[in-house]
């Protein structure tokens, strides 16, 4: 069935352009540290604390988003979620002083609490099973991407026109993204009116779909099973490293390398490229490995640790030494080897989660959204008690390593889903 229509990679494209949406419209506050703490007259410490707003909002919604997902399916929660953070985006723009800015970006975290878990159940839904570290790859490349495109926008908005036009400019385009959705896109391909027969069985008969038993959540499992317990605690040390990056990236490199905005704005994109190729890569890679072995363990939890512990290694020489070239190069290496664990993480939730897997993503899009909390307030403080990012650097570190360990040593997914693996491939073979 090679030329059963490729109509899943249009929605894929769907998903992967919000993603960048959605992580602009989060992350365009970090571009404008310098305006607002001289116009508020901020600390770092105060601009911490509006950093992590957003999670304050976006940890409890996540949660409930998922489960939302799950019962009333992604199409009407998402469309429904853009509108309303290209709303709370918008509100930015207007803020007029320390509390405003903290009550919006609350708001803003509240409507972004559903995406990623519409994103793994889109993903999941629409692509055949042999295909989900791809897709997922391409799905949350949105994450980098956003950076990457949006570093050059942002900081060009900011300078000719300031940072209120930059967030009133961002907050329309998620609404031009719903009315597009709303036409293109379907909670399952057996619902489009866009998709053919082809097509169709490819998916069906590649992942067979279980019907959702929302009545009889397991929430035992979801929340104590030791492979999705790992999965949830890596969440959150691999979300410590990218809201330090989302937040404090070019505020880093400003105060640590009196850098302009401007400059800022263009090394930043050096990173995020790193990140995107690596992260597409690595979705691949996954792919490739399961084909092959059959593996869980192999496909997701080894990528997992070694990628994170390679991120380890190249954030070390950024707190050790002081020079902007090699801080951009490791700084790269970093991030990208972030971002290699970022669609495993994704694809395993999935896999492990099952009919459930909104609810998954929602439990491990609230670990993240508490780095969210976490990372930008500690990250703040220790910055104005020792006068730079170095030891917020080794605090990330730290965390790094526990997952690391937690993976390498105690995560296994494969006792736990090779029994469910027996009907699709029967189905593969038939197909």
């Amino acid at each position: 069935m090679k030329n059963a229509g490729r109509f899943r990679w249009v929605i894929i494209g769907l998903v992967a352009f919000i993603t960048i949406v959605n992580y602009i419209d989060r992350s365009a506050i970090s571009y404008a540290i310098s305006p607002i703490e001289a116009a508020f007259h901020m600390t770092n410490s105060e601009f911490g604390i509006i950093g992590a707003a957003f999670s304050l909002g976006y940890l409890p919604m996540t949660f409930l988003g998922g489960i939302l997902i799950d019962l009333y399916g992604v199409k009407r929660v998402w469309l429904v979620a853009a509108v309303l953070w290209s709303a709370a985006t918008l509100l930015l723009g207007l803020s007029n002083g320390f509390w405003w800015f903290f009550s919006f970006r609350v708001l803003l975290g509240m409507s972004e609490g559903p995406h990623f878990p519409a994103v793994i159940r889109a993903t999941s839904d629409w692509l055949p099973l042999k295909e989900r570290a791809k897709a997922l790859s391409f799905s949350l490349s949105g994450a980098t991407l956003a950076s990457l495109i949006g570093a050059p926008i942002v900081t060009l908005l900011i300078a000719s026109f300031g940072w209120r036009m930059m967030f009133f400019v961002l907050g329309g385009v998620g609404v031009i993204w719903a009315i597009a959705a709303k036409f293109l896109f379907s909670n399952h391909p057996e619902e489009s009116k866009w998709i053919s027969k082809e097509e169709l069985k490819l998916i069906q008969a590649s992942t067979p779909k279980e019907q959702p038993k929302l009545k009889n959540i397991p929430w035992k499992f979801l929340f104590t099973n030791p492979a999705l317990l790992i999965n949830h605690i890596t969440f959150f040390t691999m979300g410590y490293t990218i809201f330090f990056a989302l937040t404090w990236l070019p505020g880093f490199l400003q105060q640590t390398y009196n850098v302009s905005l401007k400059t800022a704005g263009f090394l930043v994109m050096i990173p995020w490229l790193c990140s995107f190729i690596m992260m597409i890569s690595s979705g691949y890679l996954s792919d490739w490995i399961w084909r092959r072995t059959q593996s869980f363990r192999m496909a997701r939890s080894n990528v997992m640790w070694i990628s994170q512990l390679l991120s380890v290694f190249s954030f070390l020489p950024i707190a050790l030494f002081h020079d902007l070239t090699l801080t951009i190069f490791f700084l790269s290496l970093g991030l990208g080897f972030t971002f290699v664990l970022y669609n495993t993480l994704f694809a395993l939730n999935a896999d492990l989660g099952k009919q459930h897997m909104g609810t998954a993503q929602g439990i491990g899009s609230g670990a993240f959204a508490l780095a969210g909390i976490v990372s930008p307030i500690l990250t703040g403080y220790l910055s104005d008690l020792s006068g730079n990012f170095n030891t917020g650097i080794f605090c990330l570190l730290g965390f790094s390593m526990i997952s690391v360990l937690l993976i390498l040593f105690f995560q296994h997914p494969d006792k736990y889903l090779q029994p469910h693996l027996a009907p699709a491939n029967k189905a593969r073979e038939s197909a």
